[in-house]
């Protein structure tokens, strides 16, 4: 059997198999932009919380709604909880007072992205970045549609600690909604103890792409292939 022929096929089915398979990485929030209003979002009540939509026009066209809570406080103190992104460094800044604890969600609406999802098969990974400013313990958790995505995020690390958090996707079941104008909402919920500051920097999915096979890929495998055939039918005939 030829060795060229046997390359041919060879190719064409290790181009097969890697078409497809590349990630396709989508920006979901850079913090590049913000804050509606002041550009602080701050809470200072127990039991109330501050919301803020907007702006409209992020830099990825999704649209962020923040919500701040101040949860509980130790008698007699004063304070709040307060989230700000800082443009320069391109983070979502989250500070509370001492002996005051709060939540800060931000909530996504993705409709405006799912032309880029609707691309993929779905599955994937969330990527951040935290950026700790104390050893206050933090946590953080993503849901996309209410799924949870893998294990809520949990650390009390030394200060200036910068670590790239991964969260995957459920294997058996894309979380999004690829219905016509299915509703696809993504959020994360920040907490932490008294006196928390922190950031979070560039939040993305990295997600696979439909694994469609590029048609340079079944072009080398067919000429594999109708070579082989050839071959059999001279060893026939």
């Amino acid at each position: 059997m030829s060795y060229a022929f046997l390359t041919l096929v060879a190719a064409g089915t290790a181009a097969l198999a890697a078409s497809g398979a590349a990630a396709v990485t989508i920006d979901i929030d850079r913090f590049a932009v913000g804050f509606a209003g002041t550009g602080i979002v701050s809470d200072s009540t127990v039991g109330s919380s501050a919301v803020t939509t907007g702006p409209d026009l992020l830099t990825t066209g999704a649209v962020r709604t923040v919500s701040v809570n101040l949860d509980t406080r130790t008698s007699g103190s004063t304070g709040r909880i307060e989230a700000e992104i800082d443009t320069d460094i391109q983070a979502l800044s989250i500070s509370a007072s001492d002996r005051n604890v709060g939540t800060v969600v931000l909530t996504y609406d993705l409709a405006a992205l799912m032309p880029l999802i609707e691309q993929t098969s779905g599955l994937g990974v969330l990527r951040y970045d935290v950026r700790s400013a104390d050893t206050v313990t933090r946590s953080i958790t993503a849901r996309l549609n209410g799924v949870q995505l893998g294990d809520t995020f949990v650390a009390a690390n030394a200060i200036n600690d910068n670590e790239d958090v991964v969260r995957s996707f459920p294997v058996t079941a894309a979380p999004f909604d690829f219905t016509q104008g299915g509703s696809n909402i993504l959020t994360l919920t920040m907490s932490g103890g008294a006196g928390l500051d922190y950031s979070i920097g560039l939040l993305q999915f990295d997600l696979q792409a439909q694994q469609v096979p590029a048609p340079a890929a079944l072009g080398l495998l067919g000429l594999g292939l109708a070579g082989l055939g050839a071959i059999r039918r001279r060893k026939t005939g």
